[in-house]
């Protein structure tokens, strides 16, 4: 790596080349220590593949940190066979965006480690420290990461995917935990008695906070399941990335209907819903016949059925604060992703979900939460951020509909000021992504334009 001042829009095609599969970070660490030590930057890394590079060309003036993930896994849809992650993605340009065919491509991450090894390659006076942690999923990275390997007191994370946007706040995000019985019951086979194996797919990945009319797939099973009088349920599962609407859940269940019957119902069950999901698929095909059901498990359907279509809207403020996420019926859990804006809508929540525990007898309860951040009062960052905006589109201000990093960060660090810049990026988290090329150039500008009124103002 011996080219120097390479845009972000390149950085874009190099790091999108990287091999990337499951949750490996060892390729990205190695690039970027690769990258440091090529242009003799100082750099750490820890136990949790963080890597943090330090430039300082400004001695006198205070260091700002500006943080991304490097979270670059990639998830191909069922039409992609034959497509490997080991040579990494291809890029195609289409109109003003950048895609990759029948897989999403991280496009959040890869633009927000692309414009930060820009600043970091550029001839610019800066004094940053730059930081590329991992695991936005779990945000363990974060978790993990030593604060006293940071000195500055601003911070600037790039995360959203809204153009020109500075969010100066967040979301609290909490996991809360449905436990219920799962006996399982053998059933003799009998010519009546069939089993099968059910997937509904192809939904396009819903943001929570982005849109609230996003469909959840295992909402859908479970109405589809209901229609069924005899259904047993061998098990179901569905799990999903944290913020998202699950798009794919399967079931595998045994009936005495007769293979016609089911497949007309779920014809029907079929074109019902793609008047509002055209891209949905379901597929059912007949396994040979399993004895052990779940027979408890319709208490379960019906306790996903009660919640209030996986995603809850606050009619007072409308903010989108609940989703069904993940559904282990092997082990008899239930994960209920809680998005609230303040700690009253915390507790509203959870004391909903008590309630439908207690309707049910199961039992749950919280068992993790990511804290919110705030940019402090009259910000000077949010302000010198503002004042360096130069852009085609108006400048926003809003509040991050999702959980951030950033709260952690705010709590190792007190009185930490921090802002959210995003990057237009369509149908995140899908195989529809699509990077808005104007939104990196916009950015690239606007942190350039920042990092110099800094210099000029000391």
């Amino acid at each position: 790596m011996t080219n120097k001042n390479l845009s972000a829009h390149d950085y874009i095609k190099i790091i999108s080349k990287i091999e990337r599969e499951d949750s490996n970070f060892e390729k990205m660490q190695e690039f970027l220590i690769n990258f440091a030590k090529s242009r003799s930057l100082k750099f750490v890394t820890d136990d949790f593949k963080n890597v943090i590079i330090y430039k300082s060309t400004l001695n006198s003036v205070s260091p700002i940190a500006i943080q991304t993930q490097m979270d670059y896994v990639s998830v191909k849809t069922n039409k992609a066979r034959f497509f490997s992650f080991q040579k990494g993605i291809i890029l195609f340009k289409k109109g003003a965006y950048l895609f990759a065919r029948k897989t999403n491509f991280g496009a959040t991450s890869l633009a927000g480690m692309a414009l930060i090894l820009e600043l970091l390659d550029s001839d610019n006076p800066v004094n940053i420290e730059a930081i590329f942690t991992t695991n936005s999923e779990t945000m363990i990275g974060a978790k993990g990461l030593n604060e006293k390997n940071i000195e500055s007191r601003e911070m600037i994370c790039l995360d959203g995917f809204c153009d020109a946007l500075i969010n100066s706040s967040s979301a609290i995000f909490a996991n809360y935990m449905v436990r219920f019985p799962c006996e399982k019951e053998f059933i003799f086979n009998s010519p009546e008695l069939k089993t099968f194996h059910l997937c509904v797919f192809g939904l396009a990945n819903g943001l929570i906070g982005e849109n609230p009319k996003a469909v959840n797939s295992t909402k859908l099973v479970t109405e589809l399941l209901s229609k069924i009088e005899d259904v047993k349920i061998n098990n179901l599962t569905t799990k999903n990335k944290l913020n998202v609407v699950p798009n794919r859940t399967d079931c595998v269940f045994t009936t005495t209907l007769s293979d016609i019957a089911l497949k007309k119902l779920i014809k029907h069950f079929l074109i019902l819903c793609r008047k509002t999901n055209k891209f949905i698929q379901i597929k059912c095909s007949r396994q040979i016949n399993q004895t052990l059901v779940l027979d408890s498990f319709h208490k379960a359907l019906n306790f996903i059925k009660d919640l209030e279509q996986g995603i809850v809207v606050d009619d007072e403020r409308g903010k989108v604060i609940q989703n069904l996420s993940e559904v282990d019926s092997e082990n008899g859990t239930l994960s209920v992703q809680i998005l609230s804006t303040d700690e009253k809508t915390l507790k509203t929540q959870i004391k909903y979900l008590d309630d439908l525990c207690d309707k049910y007898g199961f039992s749950g309860g919280i068992v993790d939460i990511k804290p919110s951040f705030e940019s402090i009062e009259n910000s000077t960052l949010v302000k010198d951020l503002e004042e360096s905006y130069v852009g085609l589109t108006p400048l926003k201000k809003d509040v991050l509909l999702k959980a951030s990093q950033a709260g952690i960060f705010q709590e190792k660090i007190k009185s930490l000021d921090i802002a959210n810049l995003s990057i237009c990026v369509n149908n995140p988290f899908s195989t529809e992504e699509k990077l808005l090329i104007s939104s990196v150039k916009n950015t690239s500008l606007w942190l350039k334009n920042f990092f110099e009124k800094k210099s000029l103002c000391k």
